[in-house]
């Protein structure tokens, strides 16, 4: 029952001691930030600018809230501006790269009419050579003939003299 006791007195203690710090700690809290509201970070920035106001070299971080915003407007529309520029070389890539694309297939296009007509030029050429050759051998046949002819009519004359 004693060690019943005791261990109740030691709980006790033990939330007297956590109830004594968090007051403590709200305390200190209140003592050091109670002047600023702690849910706006332009005078979260102020109440530290105002901690480290031993450094004479340091520039107030917030004196207002909409130079901050103006800042960051300008560097926006400077970001902007850059985004702009990038987009628009992008575009007249894509647009040299389709004019080159286009360029290509006009190209493949005419070669492929250029092969088409070298095609047939190579079978009409074809047709007028086997014409040639066997025009060629008619030829030949008929200078045989015309010599065994011629020939003949030398020997009749040789004959006859």
């Amino acid at each position: 029952m004693l060690l019943s006791v005791m261990e109740g007195e030691l709980e006790a203690r033990d939330l007297v001691i956590e109830a004594l710090r968090a007051r403590r700690k709200e305390v200190f809290i209140q003592e050091r930030y109670g002047r600023f509201n702690l849910n706006d970070p332009f005078l979260a920035l102020q109440r530290d600018y105002e901690a480290g106001a031993g450094d004479k070299e340091k520039k107030p971080v917030c004196t207002n809230p909409l130079s901050i915003l103006e800042a960051v407007m300008a560097h926006c529309k400077k970001m902007q501006e850059r985004m702009s520029a990038q987009l628009a070389a992008a575009e007249s890539r894509q647009k040299k790269l389709e004019m080159e694309k286009l360029q290509l297939q006009a190209l493949e296009q005419e070669h492929k009419k250029l092969a088409a007509r070298l095609e047939e030029e190579r079978g009409k050429n074809k047709q007028v050579v086997l014409m040639l050759v066997k025009e060629c051998k008619q030829l030949s046949g008929k200078v045989i003939e015309e010599a065994q002819k011629l020939e003949d009519v030398m020997a009749k004359l040789e004959e006859e003299k």
